[in-house]
């Protein structure tokens, strides 16, 4: 034990004299799960960021968020290339108001901000004199841990132009700091890049081609890395200037840089603003405002109903409920339909909390047309939440509108017989497959079903097409089953476009087995249910009895509506996961829409 303790302290007072700083480890002196342990710790290492043009069209907001971003970084310091307020006027009082609201901004960085003239800041005399009574110099340099920074004024004299006088200041500073391992200049135009000032930053670069430096501006509000004498210039971006934010490959977008000093000069990364998020992106909180929004319970979309197989125009409602306990702002438009002509095309609102807003929308066509031929017809929209100290929390989606034709259940004077024999059916009425789940391969069976009601019960009868049991296999089983979905839960909560599992009565039906799906127990069905499925002839036939007083119940009343889908399965190897024909599409799918396979009462 004495020899183990002594290797040990020979390990740590080894690593703690090393020039990557201390570590306490156990090493082994075979295998260790690390790959090396040479600490990036240098201490003539160092980060700072740089923050680009704010103005020339601000966006308000974002240059806030990125002091807020920069201050979970943790930089050093920061620097700047200038446009810091919008200027471009003579009226003092409102210049020192503009610039007072700046400074409420950097203070709040929990590190040194560095100021950089831009022609938004420095236009004309006025703003001249404004700067250097707040702030003094308009250019000026620093040696931090034997680097030189030097910040230059492009507007002096106002405006675009680099004086006398500042060259001959440039030019002392390099002199008097010839033995720096680096070199950094930041301005806001880069004059390089402008014929009509490139005999003057061709005299600053001669002062510069003895030493490694790298240049950075902005001005442009679009990115542009470029190599002159082998140095890096780069042209940044915006901090919440004007931009089309059309993204990185066309050089627009909104960001901070961040620049790494190592022994091996500069590394420069530039970080998105939406690219960094705080600790605190997802709370608790937060997660209760979201995941309604997420499970799309938050805009309903109705369909446009019609009476027969041909669209002629009509009408539906959007509804926009807001489950949190602040406002919710809606923003949503439909897009271009080859037939739908919606009106409004597009809205916003604001949702109280806890409330529900609606918004009524016609939908015309030029001319009649096929239920069938019709393409969805696409809602884009986004909800969102503000916070007065975080990002908003912003959920995009879609829904999609259709036309379907206004399905009624029928009450029956004759009760039918739960027995699966379908002798007390005329005839099933309602089937086919939606396109959504042809499942390639497996025949064309689909399915065909009925629905009836009377004092008691809601009834169904289906008939599924398919090869049925198999003489002299073991299982004895079919190769085809039923699958039926029943949503009997009151609107808005019926109507949505997906139901989650263990929303809805998932019945899974075989000749004589009956059996509810993975999220529901046998337990849970209502009293009084009753299901029974049969082989026939050409594959099988089933009948479904639900209590009438389970639907009022649920509804809270007398039953208005129900939803309901069927689907022929196809066996695969692994059982009911082989491919389903569904009427409507799958509630869980994509593909679905609010209001799928609802039943009006007659």
């Amino acid at each position: 034990m004495n020899g183990f303790r002594t290797v040990l302290f020979t390990l740590i007072v080894t690593l703690s004299a090393s020039a990557y700083g201390q570590i306490h480890v156990e090493k082994d002196p075979a295998v260790n799960p690390w790959t090396h342990l040479d600490f990036k710790s240098d201490p003539d290492d160092f980060q700072f960021v740089i923050m680009s043009d704010h103005t020339g069209g601000a966006r308000p907001g974002v240059f806030k968020k990125a002091v807020q971003r920069v201050n979970l970084l943790q930089p050093e310091f920061v620097m700047c290339v200038g446009d810091l307020i919008s200027g471009y006027i003579e009226d003092v009082a409102k210049l020192e108001a503009q610039w007072e609201e700046f400074e409420g901004w950097v203070d709040a960085l929990e590190m040194p901000f560095f100021f950089a003239a831009g022609n938004h800041d420095i236009h004309n005399t006025a703003q001249l004199e404004v700067w250097k009574k707040r702030y003094g110099r308009t250019y000026y340099h620093f040696v931090y841990k034997n680097v030189l920074f030097l910040v230059l004024d492009s507007e002096d004299p106002p405006t675009f132009n680099i004086s006398e006088e500042q060259i001959a200041y440039v030019s002392k500073a390099l002199d008097e700091n010839r033995d720096v391992r680096w070199t950094f200049l930041f301005l806001h135009r880069p004059a390089w890049a402008y014929e009509s000032k490139k005999d003057l930053w061709d005299r600053i670069d001669s002062l510069l081609q003895t030493r490694p430096y790298t240049v950075f501006a902005g001005h442009r509000h679009t990115y542009i890395q470029q190599t002159r004498y082998g140095r890096e210039y780069y042209t940044l971006a915006t901090t919440g200037g004007g931009s089309s934010l059309s993204g990185v490959e066309a050089g627009k977008f909104d960001h901070v840089t961040w620049v790494t000093m190592s022994d091996k000069g500069p590394r420069v990364a530039n970080l998105l603003l939406d690219g960094i998020k705080p600790g605190g992106v997802r709370t608790e909180y937060t997660k209760s405002l979201t995941d309604p929004l997420l499970r799309r319970r938050a805009i309903l979309t109705d369909p446009v109903y019609t009476k027969g197989s041909r669209f002629s125009g009509g009408k539906t409602t959007i509804r926009i409920l807001n489950p949190g306990d602040r406002s919710l702002k809606a923003e949503a438009g439909f897009e271009v339909h080859e037939d739908y002509r919606p009106r409004p095309r597009s809205f916003e609102l604001t949702v109280p909390p806890g409330e529900e807003r609606t918004i009524e929308v016609a939908v015309d066509i030029e001319k009649p047309v096929k239920l069938a031929d019709l393409a969805p017809l696409y809602l884009d929209w986004s909800l969102q939440y503000d916070f007065p100290d975080r990002d908003p929390l912003r959920v995009e989606g879609q829904n999609r509108l259709v036309s379907e034709q206004l399905l009624k259940v029928s009450r029956t004077k004759k009760r039918p017989l739960v027995d699966g024999r379908l002798n007390d059916w005329k005839a099933l009425p309602l089937g086919g497959v939606n396109p959504t789940s042809a499942a390639p391969g497996t025949g064309d069976e689909s399915p065909r079903f009925g629905v009836a009601y009377d004092d008691e019960n809601l009834y169904l009868a289906i008939h599924a097409a398919g090869e049925g049991p198999t003489p002299g296999k073991p299982s004895g089983g079919p190769k085809v089953g039923i699958l039926v979905y029943l949503d009997c839960r009151p609107d808005p909560e019926r109507s949505q476009s997906q139901v989650e599992r263990g929303k809805a009565l998932n019945l899974r039906l075989k000749p004589d087995e009956v059996f509810p799906g993975p999220r529901d127990r046998a337990e849970d069905l209502p009293e009084g249910f009753e299901a029974v499925c049969v082989s026939s002839e050409d594959g099988m036939t089933a009948e479904v009895r639900l209590p009438v007083s389970y639907l009022n119940a649920l509804q809270d009343g007398e039953w208005e509506a129900v939803r309901i889908n069927v689907a022929v399965h196809h066996f695969g190897p692994d059982a009911w996961r082989g491919a389903k024909k569904w009427w409507r599409p799958d509630w869980r799918s994509p593909q679905s829409y609010a209001g799928s396979g609802t039943f009006l009462r007659h």
